[in-house]
């Protein structure tokens, strides 16, 4: 049997990851811990230092794939890139941006107060705000890397490599996609990380290169930043002043009739 090129994920695929982000995270802990008592600085939330931190959780996880994983069957980690026709970006990111306002509908219907939910939903108004006052910072970080690096991790590693592994794509593009919501931590960015995964995994699938899903991912982060940045409304439907179920009819057609033209109707033939 003919072996299998690109990244196939197993346990063990997995366990190196998260042995990676374990490795980040302890790199991160014990620099600020050093900062903090050996030179009386506290650069925890420091712009700069929750940028290297972030690429560094990021990007140690596909290395250690690649050099644990890849380089012992004689194969290096390598993502397509390849571009599309133009009508077909015409029809990703209306479809896109239909799931943006059906996750919103669903991110509003998660309590913010209580005693579970409130200091949580507290905490999650510190971090945002406290990103949102250094715009270059917030762009740099949620535009620019995050897109490449998580699209490369969550689509071009385990999505790609637990159908490589033999598990079928639907289910490839949920497993994903519950992780990439996961990781994101507040129950709040889960769900709505889940749902826009679901639409980054189906481009993926179909279109076989990273560029499409990475330039939705930060066309998505963009929005959301410049209205971190420019406004205090935490929603579209509280910008424009209408019911949420307004912006989750809309959603839905909008995705729905561009996931069909983008799947059903997109001649164009991807190949890896």
């Amino acid at each position: 049997m003919q072996e299998k090129t690109g990244p196939v994920l197993d346990w063990r695929g997995v366990g190196v990851m998260f042995g990676g982000y374990l490795l980040a995270a302890a790199i991160v802990a014990v620099t600020a811990a050093v900062m903090l008592l050996g030179f009386k600085t506290d650069i925890q939330y420091s712009s700069g230092f929750v940028l290297v931190a972030y690429i560094l959780s990021m990007s140690l996880p596909i290395l250690a794939f690649d050099f644990a994983i890849m380089r012992p069957r004689k194969q290096r980690l390598a993502f397509s890139f390849k571009q599309s026709p133009f009508h077909t970006y015409m029809l990703m990111i209306p479809m896109m941006l239909g799931a943006m306002f059906m996750a919103e509908y669903f991110v509003s219907l998660i309590p913010t107060d209580g005693p579970y939910f409130g200091p949580m939903y507290d905490n999650f108004v510190r971090q945002m705000s406290m990103m949102a006052n250094d715009s270059w910072m917030l762009v740099i970080l949620t535009v620019l890397f995050a897109p490449v690096l998580e699209e490369m991790l969550f689509r071009g590693i385990i999505q790609r490599g637990l159908v490589n592994r033999g598990l079928a794509p639907w289910k490839a593009v949920l497993l994903s996609s519950f992780v990439f919501g996961a990781v994101h931590g507040y129950p709040w960015q889960f769900v709505g990380g889940f749902i826009l995964g679901l639409v980054l995994g189906i481009v993926y699938y179909k279109t076989k290169s990273l560029t499409h899903s990475i330039l939705l991912h930060a066309f998505n982060n963009l929005i959301a930043s410049l209205m971190m940045m420019f406004s205090d409304k935490e929603s579209f439907a509280e910008l424009f002043g209408v019911p949420g179920w307004i912006f989750l009819a809309v959603g839905a057609a909008l995705f729905g009739v561009f996931y069909y033209l983008f799947m059903h109707r997109d001649k164009v033939i991807y190949q890896e």
